[in-house]
């Protein structure tokens, strides 16, 4: 009976955990951007001790006299406004050391740059829509505070509370999946090579839990968005196991009958990954895995094909710029459904099967 309790709880524990695929690392702050103003009502002193490589421990010697940055708020918040130097995604670690009353607050606002960073909820389109970049908090005395799930590179805190904070230190806690570059660009035209490799960042960072169109957007698994970044991906960063659990996630969620994300498209966007991931990688194991399902959606897509051979999906979406074009979008969907099935003919002959009954080149 012991026995089969410790067994029972030991599969309840697998299937209610699993590991975080990305790695945590801390970054320290290249720079202080700004303070505020010295003035009666409010002050900031020593924000360059920000700077300083730091434990992300309170060190034992505050607990007699605080150190560090030093904000006091008279009346007025006391601020200051760091640098990263990159985009990361992640948080910041606040550690604080004696604090003059119980239940300081501090409010963190986070930016992609620096007027983003400065700029109130409702300005220049900073929002706290799909990820937080703009909160109020309470610190603790002689403690580390986390916050922040969202993309940045800038961090300005305010004192919001009266009284005094001793801030030891503000670390960035970075989330990104080790993913080493095997690709690479080369050009002589430098801005295009930063280009490159701004794009190559943007497309690490989207890379947590699953491959998201925006660390700053809706955070969703979009399959018209997921085939360019799978494209990208070969060229970058090689095989990677967030596609394959993308497109798994993809396939658990939607069933054969139904259109990924709400859209006809995005069903054949994943079809064509299916077929790109494997001309890329060899995985026909992968591919094997996948067979039941996608011989099933093509079934429900033959439904879509009129006895001219005309595409008659409903809900016709390439793009947004050329939404409103119907002619455009009428014949995008014929082009990508043919593609479609040109892939599909592809994997049945990869695994030995029938391909597609229908063969819309007829």
């Amino acid at each position: 009976m012991t026995c089969a309790l410790i067994c029972v709880a030991a599969f309840n524990s697998s299937a209610l955990e699993s590991r975080d695929p990305r790695v945590r690392s801390f970054v320290m702050p290249t720079r202080v951007v700004w303070t505020s103003a010295e003035s009666d009502t409010s002050s900031v002193s020593d924000a360059d001790s920000l700077l300083s490589p730091k434990y992300g421990q309170v060190p034992e010697g505050a607990f007699k006299q605080g150190g560090g940055c030093r904000m006091v708020n008279r009346g007025e918040p006391a601020s200051v406004l760091v640098d990263f130097g990159r985009e990361l995604h992640g948080g910041v670690a606040l550690a604080s050391g004696p604090i003059s009353e119980k239940g300081m607050k501090v409010r963190v606002r986070f930016g992609e740059s620096v007027a983003e960073t400065m700029a109130e909820l409702g300005e220049r389109g900073a929002c706290n829509d799909h990820a937080i970049r703009d909160s109020v908090i309470e610190l603790p005395a002689l403690g580390t505070h986390e916050l922040g799930n969202t993309g940045f590179r800038f961090a300005r805190i305010d004192l919001v509370t009266e009284g005094v904070l001793s801030l030891d230190s503000i670390r960035a806690v970075s989330l990104m999946r080790d993913m080493p570059r095997l690709g690479s660009f080369r050009c002589s035209d430098q801005r295009l090579n930063e280009v490159w490799d701004t794009a190559a960042h943007t497309l690490h960072l989207c890379c947590q839990e699953y491959i998201w169109d925006g660390i700053k957007r809706d955070r969703l698994v979009w399959m018209g968005d997921m085939h360019p970044e799978v494209m990208a991906m070969m060229a970058v960063f090689g095989p990677q196991e967030i596609v394959n659990a993308s497109l798994d996630y993809m396939q658990k969620t939607t069933p054969a009958d139904q259109w990924m994300n709400g859209l006809p498209s995005y069903t054949l966007w994943w079809l064509r990954c299916q077929h790109d991931w494997y001309y890329y990688t060899g995985d026909l194991e992968y591919l094997k895995g996948h067979h039941e399902y996608i011989v099933d959606v093509f079934d429900h897509l033959d439904r879509y094909i009129g006895t001219n051979h005309a595409c008659t999906l409903q809900k016709g979406f390439l793009d947004w710029p050329t939404q409103a074009n119907r002619p455009a979008v009428d014949a995008g969907m014929h082009a990508l459904m043919l593609m479609t099935y040109e892939n599909g003919v592809a994997m049945a002959e990869a695994l030995g099967v029938h391909p597609p009954k229908t063969n819309p080149q007829r």
